[in-house]
């Protein structure tokens, strides 16, 4: 009788011991685990600075022409084409990657107009915008149309041409038009009255690459 009581109590000691190890290490990973709802918000406010700084460099792309695409802040083909072309034309390393060094450059570059180029060109320009009659919101290479994307004749100026016009800026040959033909240039603005402000004028185009 003694003998089966002790075996009980040894027992019953073992599977205490067993269950108490248990609960230990359940609570000890439950402290090295951060809330749920502490950890969302900070892949989301990792996530929500990424966002903001690729979309401010997307922006210094479009100010100096290297980038025809919208500012979604997502580092896509098009982003990564870019900045690996302005790394180049920049002599930086090329990563297709964000680089602050690169920013740093592009701010200084749209401030100033460009001492090397291609070619020079004196064109017949006019201006336009999505919500003019016969104009779409699409480029031809499939762009929303945006101020920085011009629509020019390809056989004057291929399209994906790196450009810089005077009174205007760092632009992309990104759209084509009936009415472009020959020595002529259409500048996309985003709004009518900034397009009709422009009006028609000869301007000197410079071509980069």
């Amino acid at each position: 009788m003694w003998r089966k009581r002790s075996v009980w109590v040894i027992s019953f000691l073992i599977i205490n011991l067993l269950l108490l190890g248990t609960t230990t290490k359940t609570s000890a990973a439950k402290k090295n685990t951060p809330p749920p709802h502490i950890y969302s918000a900070s892949v989301k406010q990792n996530s929500s600075t990424t966002n903001s700084k690729m979309k401010h460099l997307q922006q210094l792309l479009a100010d100096t022409g290297f980038y025809p695409g919208s500012m979604t802040g997502l580092l896509d083909v098009t982003t990564k084409e870019a900045i690996i072309t302005a790394q180049k034309t920049l002599k930086l390393k090329q990563t297709g990657q964000y680089d602050q060094r690169l920013a740093d450059l592009l701010v200084q570059e749209a401030q100033s107009s460009p001492k090397i180029y291609r070619k020079k060109l004196s064109l017949q320009a006019t201006a336009y915008t999505s919500q003019d009659p016969g104009c779409g919101n699409l480029t031809k290479r499939e762009h929303y149309l945006r101020k920085g994307l011009v629509a020019v004749d390809p056989k004057i100026i291929p399209l994906g041409t790196r450009l810089y016009i005077e009174g205007y800026g760092y632009a992309i040959a990104d759209d084509i038009g009936s009415a472009i033909k020959g020595k002529k240039i259409d500048l996309a603005y985003e709004n009518r009255k900034d397009a009709f402000n422009f009006g028609r004028k000869t301007v000197t185009v410079l071509m980069l690459n």
